[in-house]
């Protein structure tokens, strides 16, 4: 392996827009130093300044919309324990939440003087709401509390209500509220039968309607206007084969963005509304586009992710229709393909595969199959530095969304629930077979790689079908269901029985299946990683894996980092364990 790690990681990122109240500046997230650190760039000539330098990354920033002063949330060395700060124009910040419970940001109030969010302090288990004054910090009063898991969305422009989410169970089944602010009260704006997810919402005008992404009545997506008086809903766009992932109102009230979901791609369609006329945008590269905000009707910020386009900033000059920032693709890295399998029930897999350039038809290369995490996510065709990596070095590399991904209809996301988890790995066994018919693909070396849920599904792999695979490497995995459900964090413990079952129910067949159980069965090398800060899986379920696999099989190491969590975020840490990985892999 001819480059260096070092190379690929150094690639600086960009994501997570805020304009300031003028629209003259943009903040936003970068990795430029090696953790995510707030920026900030002028609008008019793309300059930019570093403005913070903070020991940890820095998760999200969103400028005030009245003066230009930051919020800004960050966790300590990956423990997830959200808090909130105050960031001024001096550059100097201001922790607003207790440091000890886990927060999440719900947004400005219109005016400035409040920020909404959401936190455990009162109980581990359960979220309730807050609002905390900018300009007299001990001002600060529960505006909601309640035993349930509940996250603030965003402040009504017209300032008397707020709009919240409820999670209900399961991670793909929640409801809209507006919470009215001078009565006290909660209004159920999504009531429903059954499950249904409501996601990517925003208020239009001075708040008599809301837009809504929703599955309620389709297995894909519909995005609505929800009347806030009548309640009626007047169906925008609807699709049977593609979801929606984003959609965002201009600050005027005058146009709409949103974004079409196909195949883990983004198509934006942007609307005139009082028109109804959809106004072509110049090109984008293949991506997907993470967020987007407005400055206005003026300029339109998107966060755009292409597996040739590492994540980055495109600004939107509306009036003109020009990317006033733009990005040429990075001819180095590879664009992947999309292909599908057929796995053992008849099931259709998608998958994208990258192949490295000057492929011989020798039955000699080597692929690493890397299973994404979730499971209620999606492998896409974006920058991944440690997959570039891999096939500049002459591997190819899959990335499969077995069932139970996202962005194929709820249907499919549920086709893993509970005891169907070993239909995932069995779509797993079908790409392999898949693979090793190609007339490149050298049968004897498939290596199987994951991080969070995909190290479950490494281990599940090697435990199910041990003869086939050359190497696993499984990141912060889950190897025990049992113990997860019984250690994982207290507020995340019934949505997680809702994906994998219940401890009440189904504690025998998780005996039954967890790799911790079948340590015997794998036969390959096998790499363990894990963050001792992470409150999802505790390392030490890890560590029980390792040492009890020791003792049967030589062939086993695992690394710890004692500054990370769940997420491996440290720019140091990335290029030691992908060193390492490498190194393990040859």
């Amino acid at each position: 392996m001819d480059r260096g790690i070092q190379s690929f990681l150094n690639v600086s990122t960009c994501h997570c827009p805020s304009f300031s109240p003028d629209g003259n500046q943009v903040a936003y997230l970068s990795n430029q130093t090696g953790t995510n650190q707030i920026w900030v760039m002028n609008v008019q000539d793309q300059s930019t300044k570093q403005i913070t330098t903070l020991e940890c990354a820095v998760k999200k920033v969103s400028y005030s919309p009245i003066e230009p002063i930051l919020a800004f949330t960050m966790d300590k060395d990956g423990d997830e324990k959200y808090q909130i700060f105050l960031l001024n124009d001096q550059g100097e910040h201001q922790l607003l939440t207790d440091g000890e419970s886990v927060n999440f940001f719900g947004g400005w109030s219109p005016d400035g003087n409040y920020i909404l969010y959401s936190s455990n302090q009162r109980n581990p288990k359960y979220f309730d709401v807050y609002i905390q004054s900018i300009k007299n910090l001990k001002e600060k009063s529960m505006i909601l509390e309640s035993n349930e898991y509940w996250t603030p969305l965003q402040w009504n422009p017209n300032g008397k209500s707020i709009l919240l989410m409820r999670r209900s169970e399961g991670s793909m089944n929640n409801d809209l509220f507006l919470f009215h602010l001078e009565q006290g009260d909660l209004e159920h704006l999504t009531p429903h039968k059954g499950q249904a997810y409501h996601w990517s919402w925003d208020f239009h005008g001075s708040g008599e309607r809301l837009l809504v992404a929703t599955d309620e009545k389709t297995d894909y997506a519909e995005l609505i206007w929800l009347d806030l008086r009548s309640k009626t809903r007047t169906r925008i766009a609807s699709f049977q084969d593609k979801g929606i992932d984003l959609c965002r109102i201009s600050s005027n009230g005058k146009y709409l963005l949103y974004g079409i979901r196909k195949d883990g791609q983004s198509i934006l369609r942007l609307i005139e509304i009082e028109k109804n006329r959809e106004i072509p945008l110049p090109p984008l590269p293949l991506g997907y586009v993470w967020d987007a905000t407005w400055a206005n009707d003026k300029y339109l910020a998107i966060t755009l992710d292409g597996a040739q386009n590492p994540t980055n900033l495109w600004i939107l000059d509306i009036e003109h229709n020009i990317w006033i920032t733009s990005y040429l693709p990075e001819s180095a890295y590879v664009q992947p393909q999309l292909i599908h399998c057929p796995s053992f029930d008849g099931l259709n897999v998608p998958g994208w595969l990258y192949l490295p350039t000057n492929v011989k038809i020798n039955k000699s290369l080597p692929v690493l199959i890397h299973v994404h995490g979730g499971p209620e996510d999606q492998a896409r065709p974006i920058f991944n530095p440690v997959i570039q990596y891999f096939v500049s070095n002459g591997f190819a590399v899959l990335t499969p969304n077995i069932r139970g991904s996202t962005g194929y209809g709820k249907s499919y996301t549920k086709l893993d629930d509970g005891r169907k988890r070993l239909d995932a790995v069995a779509d797993l066994h079908a790409y392999y077979q898949y693979l090793v018919r190609s007339k490149w693909i050298n049968p004897l070396q498939v290596s199987i790689m994951g991080h969070s849920y995909g190290g479950l599904m490494v281990l599940l792999a090697m435990t199910t079908y041990p003869e086939i695979w050359a190497n696993g490497v499984a990141i912060a995995p889950i190897s025990d269901l049992e113990s997860y459900l019984e250690n994982t964090s207290i507020h995340r413990k019934r949505f997680r029985e809702a994906e994998y079952g219940s401890l009440n129910l189904d504690r025998n067949w998780f005996r039954e299946v967890s790799p911790i159980h079948h340590v015997e069965k794998i036969t390959s090398p096998l790499l363990l990683i894990h963050g001792k800060n992470d409150t999802r899986i505790p390392y030490q379920e890890t560590l029980t894996f390792f040492n009890k696999l020791k003792d049967v099989h030589s062939k086993v190491n695992c690394i710890l980092l004692s500054d990370e969590g769940h997420e491996i975020t440290k720019t140091k840490n990335k290029i030691h364990i992908y060193k390492e990985i490498v190194s393990f892999l040859k």
